[in-house]
């Protein structure tokens, strides 16, 4: 019944009105032939070729009395219809009227649930940890400007953890993190951890950074600037350790720790301090 349109219903009470109508004239015939009937019956005399025309008139009003009682059985059935389609309208406005204060009632509700997600807690915990490494970017890109000033860190539109940077020189280009080169890559990522150090975590600020490896990709420009940076970090009161095989680097740095290998399988560790 909720399916039939207003096109429908039109048609079916324009049915009605015309069953209704053709029971009212099924019925004016019924009382006419019936008064005709009566005023033959009163003035035909008593011929026997008379009953002949009487069973016709007979048969007539029998027609047209079954005829009527068909149109009025159309119209109440489509008026049942009619009634019917009203009723289902009238609840189908109730629950869409029920639907839409429920929606309005628990809309901070599906608002929370878009956000936090799943029960594990992965959507919520991405975003939390998306606006730590806002921070963290903020900070990762002031050591870029010393570091590489050419680019700049961001996140990706639409993503929590997805990173991308921005090439100043070709015109804020952006690109993928996969088409820097080797020593690019290692100057962001040194930018990154110098940011990361800089973060306090409930009053405890990171002192030591060790520097992993990397410094094979730089050219001497570069391997300078990096060297450059790590004095500064140092110079503000931190502690940093370059873990290295780059032959020379060690005479860049203050003091070392050798770790060399004397056969057997086993190595001294000679520490050095800081050279004149």
């Amino acid at each position: 019944a909720l399916a039939i349109d207003a096109a429908a219903i039109a048609r079916d009470r324009d049915r009605v009105a015309a069953a209704t109508h053709a029971a009212v004239a099924a019925a004016a015939r019924v009382r006419e032939l019936e008064r005709q009937r009566a005023a033959l019956e009163a003035s035909r005399p008593s011929l026997p070729e008379l009953d002949v025309e009487s069973a016709a008139w007979t048969a007539r009003l029998a027609a047209a009395a079954a005829a009527a009682a068909a149109a009025r059985e159309a119209a109440a059935a489509l008026q049942a219809q009619l009634r019917a389609d009203d009723a289902a309208r009238a609840h189908r406005a109730t629950a869409a009227a029920a639907l839409a204060a429920f929606d309005v009632a628990h809309l901070a509700e599906e608002q929370l649930a878009a956000l936090i997600g799943s029960a594990d807690g992965k959507r919520l915990r991405d975003f939390a940890q998306s606006l730590t490494l806002e921070t963290l970017l903020a900070a990762a890109n002031a050591h870029l400007d010393d570091l590489a000033p050419r680019y700049q860190l961001e996140r990706v539109p639409g993503e929590d953890l997805e990173l991308q940077v921005i090439d100043r020189d070709m015109g804020e280009e952006v690109r993928s993190l996969a088409s820097l080169s080797g020593g690019e890559t290692f100057l962001a990522s040194l930018a990154l951890a110098l940011g990361l150090s800089s973060l306090s975590t409930g009053g405890t600020t990171v002192r030591t950074l060790l520097v992993d490896e990397g410094f094979g990709t730089l050219d001497p420009v570069t391997l300078d600037t990096a060297l450059a940076a790590l004095d500064t970090l140092r110079a503000s009161g931190r502690q940093v350790g370059i873990v290295s095989h780059v032959p020379g680097l060690d005479e860049r740095v203050g003091a070392t720790v050798e770790v060399r290998p004397v056969g057997g399988g086993k190595s001294v560790v000679a520490v050095h301090g800081p050279r004149a």
